[in-house]
């Protein structure tokens, strides 16, 4: 059984913390929610239905604050860090790659290990098992299925030891039913999965990371159906995600936006609901794919694209004026959370490239037009910006 640190004597100068800080060099206010809640996973009852919250905004930073979390528990009696995350390939392998860039240099000293689940081999030595251990596992029936054998059958011990689940984007997996043809309702498959491990497990606490907690907050303590007893994961403590003075999120879009004397006066541009069912899904009666640089039925995807081009050329001038090496620049688009939008939006924007490509030769005037609107749309906005902020100076 591990000994549980006092809140008195919580280690701050182990290996792991010590050197992620300094690695990263987290702010006083990020080190305050990282102890803060490493104190209360160790000193609240969060192993079955009452797990920690770590509530932040959007990409204000919780990947980075439970990656401190975990460093810091693995310091303080934590032996595995489970880490669920989103059931897609792409954001699984994304953090698989972020935590063995995190944890590179403990892997390099032989003191911890990190698996995708789906890659984890069945010859574990004991030397390798003594070691600090970080799954990545994808919330999918596939992922926790093995993460259930390997923590059962394969590498039973490891079931015995102190656990940290952290589930990432929490709401995805929240409580929830489906109906069958039958008229009953079933829990769903992921959230049943998840909770059958946790119950299983010796000493697991759960931190649950999200933006959206609503959901979560809501449930009620106990669901039974058909005699059996589920437990929701209500919250047992939240802890705040610091937001850095840098952070542009949903206030600063939605309300901010809406005050003229505020710089996101300018940068908000709102997207006509008609443009947004166009890029719903393919519909040539809406629009022909290939007027996409002169319909006016997607004006805005249009404007976006070419100023993201205009200021990303506009950026590499400035760069090469002071000597500075070209920088990379991305441009996302995110308005629906189907793959047939995902795919549809992909393909016009990919046509208005090769459009581009070919107006360069074949119509050079519809070329200039459109860098010219994008040009004096960005003058206009920058103008407005500089406006705004000396009369905030004066």
């Amino acid at each position: 059984m591990t000994t549980v640190p006092t809140e008195m004597d919580l280690n701050l100068n182990g290996t792991f913390y010590k050197g992620l800080d300094k690695k990263n060099g987290y702010s006083n206010e990020t080190k305050v929610c990282i102890e803060n809640t490493v104190k209360k996973l160790l000193h609240n009852d969060t192993s079955l239905s009452r797990p920690g919250m770590l509530l932040g905004k959007i990409q204000s930073g919780k990947t980075r604050t439970f990656i401190g979390i975990t460093a810091l528990a693995f310091d303080n009696g934590y032996d595995v860090a489970i880490i669920l995350t989103k059931g897609t390939k792409a954001l699984a392998q994304q953090t698989y790659e972020r935590l063995k860039m995190e944890f590179e240099d403990f892997k390099h000293d032989d003191i911890l290990q990190i698996f995708d689940i789906m890659s984890l081999p069945d010859n574990l030595t004991n030397y390798e098992l003594e070691q600090k251990i970080i799954f990545v596992v994808k919330k999918e029936k596939n992922n926790l299925n093995r993460l259930k054998r390997a923590l059962f059958e394969t590498y039973p011990s490891l079931a015995n030891k102190r656990i940290l689940m952290i589930d990432d984007e929490a709401d995805y997996a929240s409580v929830g039913f489906s109906k069958t043809k039958n008229e009953i309702y079933e829990i769903n498959v992921i959230a049943g999965q998840i909770d059958d491990i946790r119950q299983n497990l010796e000493q697991c606490d759960f931190l649950q990371v999200t933006a959206t907690p609503y959901s979560l907050y809501l449930q009620p303590d106990n669901i039974e159906l058909r005699g059996f007893v589920f437990k929701p994961v209500k919250p047992a403590f939240t802890q705040l995600v610091p937001v850095p003075k840098e952070y542009i999120g949903g206030d600063y879009y939605f309300r901010e936006s809406e005050e003229e004397n505020t710089v996101a006066y300018y940068i908000y541009e709102p997207i006509s609901p008609e443009e947004l069912i166009i890029l719903k899904k393919p519909d040539r009666r809406r629009l022909k794919i290939e007027e996409v640089l002169t319909s006016n039925k997607v004006h805005s995807l249009r404007a976006a694209v070419m100023n993201f081009i205009v200021g990303g050329v506009i950026r590499r001038i400035q760069s090469q004026k002071v000597g500075e090496r070209p920088k990379k620049y991305s441009f996302i688009i995110h308005t629906e959370q189907k793959k047939q939008a995902h795919e549809w939006q992909e393909e016009v924007v990919i046509e208005m490239k090769q459009h581009l490509s070919v107006i360069v030769h074949e119509n050079p005037e519809l070329l200039t037009d459109l860098i010219k609107e994008s040009y004096d749309n960005l003058k206009n906005r920058f103008y407005c910006w500089i406006v705004t902020f000396q009369s905030f100076k004066k």
